[in-house]
C-alpha cells in the first residue's frame, strides 16, 4: 500500500512547476505517489507533468477542463491509493522531510490529522523576505475532547490544508470534499474536519512549508463574492463551535473575533474598486448583527501592529469615510515602494 498521497492542483505555474516536483519526488520517504492534476492549463504545465510521469512511476497526471482548485483536489482524491493525503501547492516550497516526519508520527500515535508548522515568504521580485509564521509550540498528540480544550491553539494555525496531513479514510467515510467557492476552500475543509468527531490529531513543532506570497497570485487580487464567502465563513465556524458537545459555550469570543478579522482581512483587497464603492460595501458589511457584535468585542489593545490597530480603531467606532482613505493612502505608499524597490 502507498503510504501517502501528494495532491497538486496545477494551473498555469510553468515557472514554479518543475523545482516544486523535484522536492517532492526527493522526499525522504519514498513510499509515496504524486498526483499532479493539470486543471486546464494554457502554459506548458500539462507537458511538464507528462514529463515528469514518464520519468518516475510515482507520479500520476490527471488532465481536466479548468474547474478551480477545489474541482482540482477533489479528482485527485477520487483517484489516490495512499493511506493519508497530504495537499500541496505547486508554487510554494516544501522540506524534503516534510513526508517522512509527520508521517512517522501519524503512525506512531495512530492519529487522523496532523497538523506541523510553515513560514509565510514575501516575493519581491525572485528575492524572498520572511514574514511571521506559526508552528505549535510542542510535538503532542490529542484526542477529540483534547483537540477543543487545546482549539484556541489550533486557531492559531492557518486554516489551510497545506500544514496538514490527513488519513484518507477519515475524508472518504465522513464524505469530505472541497467546495468550490471564490476563496476559502481550504477554510470550509478544515471545518468539516473539525466536525468530524476524528479520534487524535497530533501536533508537530517543526517547519515544513514555505508559503510564497507573490503579488497577483490567487490571494492578492480582489474576487467579486469574496465577502460573501468571508461572511459564510465565519458563520460556518460559529455552527461547527456551536455543535461541539466539548465547548459548552467556551470560545464565544474566538468565534466573534473570526467575523473581525476575515472582514479586516477581505476589505483590503476592496481598493481595486472606486473609494465611493468601497465605502458602500463595507458600511453595508458592518451593519449585519454578528459583525457588529465581534467588533464592539474587540480590544483594541489586543490587536498586533499600529497599521492594523488604525484599522480596527476606524472600523470599530464606524468611522468608514476614514478607513476608505486610510486603505487608500496605504495601498498607495505600499505600491510605490515596490516600485522603488524594483527600481
Amino acid at each position: 500500500m502507498t503510504d501517502v498521497s501528494l495532491i497538486v492542483p496545477i494551473y498555469n505555474v510553468e515557472k514554479y512547476l518543475v523545482s516544486s516536483v523535484e522536492a517532492m519526488l526527493g522526499q525522504t520517504h519514498t513510499n509515496i505517489e504524486i498526483i499532479l492534476v493539470d486543471d486546464g492549463s494554457t502554459d506548458g504545465c500539462g507537458k511538464i507533468c507528462d514529463s515528469f510521469a514518464e520519468k518516475d512511476s510515482r507520479i500520476k497526471v490527471i488532465h481536466k477542463k479548468n474547474g478551480g482548485v477545489a474541482s482540482a483536489r477533489n479528482a485527485g482524491m477520487d483517484k489516490a491509493n495512499g493511506k493519508y493525503i497530504y495537499f500541496c501547492d505547486p508554487d510554494d516550497i516544501i522540506s524534503l522531510s516534510l513526508i517522512y516526519d509527520n508521517f512517522r508520527l501519524m503512525e506512531k500515535y495512530q492519529a487522523e490529522v496532523c497538523v506541523f508548522g510553515y513560514d509565510f515568504l514575501r516575493d519581491e521580485g525572485g528575492r524572498f523576505v520572511k514574514e511571521t509564521g506559526f508552528a505549535p509550540p510542542k510535538t503532542v498528540c490529542l484526542d477529540y475532547k483534547g483537540f477543543w480544550d487545546n482549539f484556541p491553539q489550533e486557531r492559531q494555525a492557518e486554516a489551510t490544508v497545506w500544514c496538514r496531513m490527513f488519513l484518507r479514510e477519515l475524508l472518504v467515510k465522513n464524505n469530505i470534499r472541497a467546495k468550490n467557492v471564490v476563496v476559502g476552500e481550504d477554510t470550509l475543509f478544515i471545518y468539516d474536519v473539525y466536525e468530524c468527531g476524528f479520534n487524535k490529531i497530533v501536533y508537530n513543532s517543526g517547519k515544513y512549508y514555505s508559503y510564497i506570497r507573490r503579488q497577483g497570485g490567487a490571494m492578492m487580487v480582489y474576487k467579486e463574492g469574496r465577502l460573501e464567502v468571508t461572511y459564510m465563513l465565519a458563520e460556518r465556524l460559529k455552527e461547527v463551535v456551536e455543535n461541539c458537545d466539548y465547548v459548552k459555550g467556551r470560545y464565544e469570543g474566538l468565534v466573534y473575533s473570526s467575523y473581525v478579522y476575515s472582514a479586516s482581512g477581505s476589505f483590503r483587497y476592496l481598493t481595486a474598486l472606486s473609494p465611493l464603492k468601497m465605502y458602500g460595501i463595507v458600511k453595508e458589511y458592518m451593519s449585519r448583527p454578528n459583525v457588529k457584535e465581534g467588533f464592539s468585542r474587540l480590544n483594541l489593545k489586543e490587536v498586533r501592529g499600529s497599521r492594523r490597530r488604525v484599522r480596527m480603531f476606524l472600523l470599530k467606532h464606524r468611522l468608514f469615510g476614514l478607513y476608505t482613505a486610510f486603505s487608500y493612502f496605504y495601498d498607495f505608499t505600499k505600491k510605490f515602494k515596490g516600485y522603488l524597490r524594483r527600481g
